[in-house]
């Protein structure tokens, strides 16, 4: 009687709580006084009963890894609206600190059950695993291995034949995100390492030598995305041919098909940005660390031990993690930030540790060597180029935006002198037109040579913004990041800017168009049409659970999850991987805006984690 009367008062105030994180400007999923409403409250009420009653209370370490989830996705949830909804939370409101209490409560009997249900589920199957682990060795060894390369050969062609239409519906591509400044820095031969100069290589390369040879830059754009889904299907193939020995047929016929079918990654499969090889890059890296995971470590009675030598990690797999490292922070400067991180945590556990677990030692000595060999080829590029690397601003997002917006809400707080020096670095026209969920208006007008003279005077004008209005700085930084942690958020970061031939609506999901010097001959034009509607229209957005799988939020909590899962039930080291997404996804965080591009990797990255839930 008491569990009844407990899942009802718990669900009834969860669902009020739950419905005032939803946005309302989204009719169709949002619910009020309705029958909707009451029937959530209904099925809230039945579950958690159901919930309740198979808990091991006694488990005290899942209940706290559960509560500390919910609070953070409770925050997530309860700031996320107001943020999206009025682009300012109110710390100091009593009211939303309540509805996180309730919501925190509310999720984390399903949290602690989810958690529960996973530990029963691996060590409950431990023994059969190990017979199914010692077959699959067996099996292994004895596989022929032109068997294994022609399944890996049919996955990248059925992967890359799914992407077909798409391109045939983008043709050329979908060249945009910083393409048109690539190729006009190669073709000027002026270059500048505000974008990564090897990515600036390939794709202005690509582009002239199609003109040049073809007196066609669409055919020069069109070589360039065919050359980027090869490249992009065939890690993929790959890390569908290594989860093959871990997963069934029937799962990784799943995964294929998710790689090939699914709207995000075709999508970005045909775009010029950098970010798709980048995470391409990095998805390869982590499928390399899984592997000498792997050959390093088994389970027994929970704790690590040390694995047969079947399963190896040789010279050649040593070698393609290096090239993938290297290759990841070429693309990307946070693909360097979040590297060091997880090399230092790295070579502190090889120094602290490597008698115990020399997997850090070898992990180490992989990872210097792929930094080496970054550092030399951007430094070579960058010498032999005459790059420019005056700029500062990439880094300087946050501050910059937090200026901004203190001085747009709280002009009174700098005297004349302190508005005089922030107009040397920032444009006062240019700070008029600060956008709360976009730094790239301001940002882009930041005097770089400015602040090489003064950088002290810039910084002493931000400790002071800062000691007069942190939770002005607060939202400030939070209105550029919550579409990566707030699961309904609508990503409309561009919303009314005019592009090369459309202006953003409701929604900026999707760059979409080719621009010049490229033209849009679209040899698919219903296909194009629905790309069309996802980019630039609610569509999906809207779709009750469907809008979920499109969104950035959404899958990283899945991830954070999946992490605390992993400690949860003491498989710490198999939490490494996650620990990589989660550093790269701190990088973001204090980027300019969030948008799909900067965080693919949480959707290339995704059926990983049938392999760690298994560990």
């Amino acid at each position: 009687m008491q569990l009844n009367a407990l899942s009802m008062i718990i669900g009834l105030l969860g669902t009020i709580a739950l419905s005032e994180t939803m946005s309302y400007d989204m009719e169709k999923t949002a619910f009020g006084n309705s029958t909707t409403a009451f029937l959530m409250v209904v099925f809230s009420c039945v579950l958690l009963r159901q919930v309740y009653s198979r808990l091991r209370s006694t488990d005290k370490r899942g209940g706290r890894f559960a509560a500390a989830y919910s609070f953070a996705l409770s925050f997530a949830l309860t700031a996320g609206k107001q943020l999206h909804a009025v682009e300012n939370f109110a710390v100091t409101a009593p009211a939303l600190w309540i509805q996180m209490l309730v919501l925190t409560v509310y999720f984390t009997g399903f949290v602690w059950f989810v958690f529960q249900w996973i530990a029963e589920k691996t060590s409950g199957n431990s023994d059969k695993s190990k017979g199914q682990q010692s077959q699959t060795e067996t099996n292994d060894v004895n596989t022929n291995s032109r068997q294994g390369l022609k399944s890996f050969l049919l996955t990248w062609l059925v992967i890359f034949i799914c992407w077909i239409p798409v391109f045939l519906a983008f043709y050329p591509g979908a060249f945009v995100y910083d393409a048109q400044d690539e190729y006009v820095q190669v073709a000027a031969r002026e270059f500048s390492t505000h974008h990564p100069l090897c990515h600036v290589l390939a794709l202005g390369g690509f582009v002239c030598l199609g003109n040049k040879l073809f007196d066609s830059y669409n055919i020069g754009i069109a070589m360039y995305t065919i050359f980027q889904m090869v490249v992009l299907s065939g890690v993929f193939a790959y890390t569908v041919s290594w989860l093959r020995t871990h997963l069934s047929k029937k799962l990784c016929l799943g995964v294929t098909l998710f790689y090939g079918l699914f709207p995000v990654i075709p999508m970005y499969a045909v775009c010029s940005a950098k970010d798709t090889l980048f995470n391409a890059a990095f998805l390869l890296m982590l499928v390399q660390l899984m592997k000498l995971l792997e050959c390093t470590f088994g389970e027994k009675n929970g704790k690590l031990t040390a694995k047969s030598k079947e399963v190896s990690f040789g010279i050649k797999d040593a070698v393609l993690f290096v090239l993938a490292s290297a290759a990841m922070m070429l693309l990307r400067n946070n693909g360097v930030y979040a590297y060091i991180v997880l090399f230092v945590f790295a070579l502190a556990m090889a120094v602290f540790r490597w008698k115990k677990e020399k997997f850090f030692l070898k992990l180490t000595v992989c990872m210097l060597t792929a930094f080496v060999l970054y550092s030399g080829v951007d430094k070579t590029l960058t010498l032999v180029l005459h790059a420019d690397d005056s700029e500062n601003q990439e880094l300087l997002t946050v501050p910059i935006q937090q200026l901004a917006r203190t001085y747009k809400y709280s002009p009174e707080i700098f005297s004349q002198e302190e508005k005089e020096r922030l107009f040397s670095y920032i444009p006062e026209d240019i700070l008029a037109i600060y956008d709360a969920d976009l730094s790239d208006l301001v940002k882009a007008n930041f005097d770089n040579q400015r602040y090489a003279q003064d950088s002290s005077g810039f910084w002493n004008l931000w400790f002071h913004g800062l000691k007069e209005k942190p939770v002005t700085y607060l939202n400030a930084w939070f209105m550029t990041s919550y579409g990566y942690w707030y699961p309904d958020t609508v990503i409309n970061v561009y919303g009314g800017q005019q592009r090369f031939t459309f202006q953003y609506g409701d929604s900026s999901y999707f760059g979409f168009e080719t621009e010049q010097p490229g033209v849009r001959d679209s040899k698919f034009p219903w296909l194009e049409e629905q790309y069309r509607r996802m980019s630039l229209e609610l569509y999906q957005q809207k779709v009750p659970g469907i809008s979920m799988l499109f969104s950035p939020g959404f899958l990283f909590w899945i991830f954070m999850g999946s992490f605390l899962s992993c400690w949860y039930r003491k498989k710490y080291v198999w939490s490494f991987p996650m620990i990589g997404i989660l550093l790269l996804w701190l990088t973001v965080i204090p980027g300019p805006t969030f948008l799909v591009r900067y965080v693919l990797i949480l959707w290339f990255a995704l059926p990983l984690i049938l392999f760690v839930n298994k560990r």
